[in-house]
């Protein structure tokens, strides 16, 4: 049998990048939230807005004045221009309030170094932490992926585990996602197919094509279920559904090849090179190096018939 599994360890970090930009300035990766909201006042439409009065009410110290008007000073309605340098000092200004999505957004900027400030893993750490101890899901899974990393602090799968968890259990679909790649991978926790099972399938079900995929492989595979082709076919098929929704999504691809693979092999399907190769040469499209030696190994096989 061909690989089917994928070292997701490795494939996480691209997930993560996602994570790492600005809310305003980016989808989230496989069709996920936007991070919570905004603030309590979410910013209104450039139509809507005041933006006076929001300045005057972050002068005079309110915090999700404060958060709003740097992520105004990111989008630049009516004549406001924008500005990283203004909407940094915002963003901290609210931060130190306690305002736990300027935590986030601060963090985001330290993680990734960009806009106006320098990379610095321990302060996105720090602002991450308090973001998280509030309750954000995606500051306590970015601060989980921090641990898992040695980001800014040393390598510690156990405490990834657990802000995976915190995060995971509110319902966000990466946590979940890095909470079952972790019980599958025994880091920072027993090892365990079924919990991984049961994290993958409540991120599937929200629509992340990671864990549609990473499911469709374990039933390929047999680890926490009983081996089942049609049931993996059936998850395979969801995760490439996506690819319409979200175009950018990086696990995509990898869905596309275990189709490929799985026709190719007639497992819970017929055995069908040329649906094979359709399948192969829309995760090469997409970057994939094993789909572009399997498309070569086809290629090879026929050319001999």
């Amino acid at each position: 049998m061909r690989r089917i599994l994928y070292n997701y360890f490795v494939s996480a970090f691209i997930c993560m990048v996602c994570l790492w930009m600005v809310t305003s300035c980016t989808e989230r990766p496989h069709g996920q939230p936007q991070g919570q909201p905004r603030s309590v006042e979410t910013v209104k439409s450039v139509e809507t807005v005041n933006i006076a009065a929001v300045k005057s009410a972050a002068e005079e110290g309110d915090a999700d004045a404060q958060y709003n008007l740097a992520m105004m000073y990111q989008e630049g309605p009516g004549d406001l221009p924008l500005s990283f340098a203004q909407s940094t000092r915002w963003l901290r200004a609210a931060a130190e309030q306690g305002h736990a999505a300027a935590q986030y957004e601060l963090a985001t900027f330290y993680e990734g170094g960009y806009l106006a400030v320098d990379q610095d893993y321990a302060k996105a750490l720090m602002w991450y932490r308090k973001a998280a101890e509030q309750g954000h899901s995606i500051a306590q899974t970015n601060l989980g992926y921090m641990y898992s990393q040695g980001h800014g602090t040393e390598k510690n799968d156990v405490e990834a585990v657990a802000w995976f968890r915190k995060a995971a259990e509110q319902g966000y679909a990466d946590a979940q996602f890095y909470l079952a790649l972790n019980y599958s991978g025994g880091q920072g926790i027993d090892q365990n197919y079924e919990e991984a099972v049961k994290w993958h399938l409540r991120a599937a079900e929200q629509g992340s094509s990671a864990s549609q995929n990473k499911l469709g492989e374990m039933y390929a595979e047999g680890k926490g279920v009983i081996r089942n082709d049609t049931e993996a076919i059936k998850w395979f098929r969801k995760a490439v559904e996506r690819a319409d929704i979200d175009k950018n999504a990086p696990f995509i691809m990898y869905a596309q090849y275990n189709l490929g693979v799985m026709y190719e092999e007639g497992r819970g399907v017929p055995k069908n090179e040329f649906l094979a190769m359709k399948w192969y040469t829309k995760a090469a499209e997409r970057g994939s190096r094993d789909a572009e030696i399997a498309i070569e190994r086809l290629k090879k096989k026929n050319e001999k018939k």
